[in-house]
């Protein structure tokens, strides 16, 4: 199997991103897997958001360029017209920013870390051709979107009432206070 590994940090550094994708390329190399690496990503729309850039900076805020669609474009055409060069079986990336605006044939992978009441979880999640993703191992279908995300749980509707019509009924329910 042939896997076209994709990354927005620099995978042969063993210092970029607390060293994630250099480990995660080491030892797929080392299960024997043939591995073409796209690494790093590059853009030169960042340029054109500069002023956004500033602009937050000035408020006192910090600013992610990589999820704006220019840069998430960018990342697209590079990982299509490198998929378009190779002949890899699966793609497989350490974050879903680069991918998410990718239109592949070939199934995505993605590795996306989770930490919940301090224990630090890491899954892989599968995407099929039609855009769904499943954690790989999971037999189900899946039901979140290409990104790995699953869809938000809620509980059951009200009998005969959608949820504001229950929030304000339950809101005038209650007792008012005295001034």
């Amino acid at each position: 199997m042939r896997i076209g590994f994709v990354s927005t940090q620099d995978a042969s550094d063993a210092t970029s991103w607390s060293g994630i994708p250099f480990q995660i390329l080491k030892q797929l190399r080392a299960q024997g897997a043939e591995v073409e690496v796209l690494s790093p990503l590059t853009t030169s729309a960042k340029y054109l958001l500069a002023p956004a850039k500033l602009i937050a900076k000035a408020r006192g805020k910090s600013l992610s360029l990589d999820h704006f669609n220019l840069v998430l474009g960018s990342y697209a055409r590079q990982i299509e017209s490198f998929l378009n060069a190779s002949s890899v079986d699966v793609v497989f990336s350490t974050s879903t920013i680069p991918i998410t605006l990718l239109k592949c044939r070939q199934p995505i992978v993605t590795w996306t870390v989770k930490r919940t009441s301090g224990v630090l979880r890491t899954t892989l999640f599968v995407a099929n051709r039609r855009g769904r993703s499943r954690p790989a191992g999971s037999s189900g279908t899946g039901s979140g979107a290409g990104c790995g995300r699953s869809a938000p749980s809620r509980p059951p509707a009200r009998a005969g009432r959608s949820r504001r019509a229950h929030r304000a009924g339950r809101a005038a329910a209650r007792p008012r206070r005295p001034r």
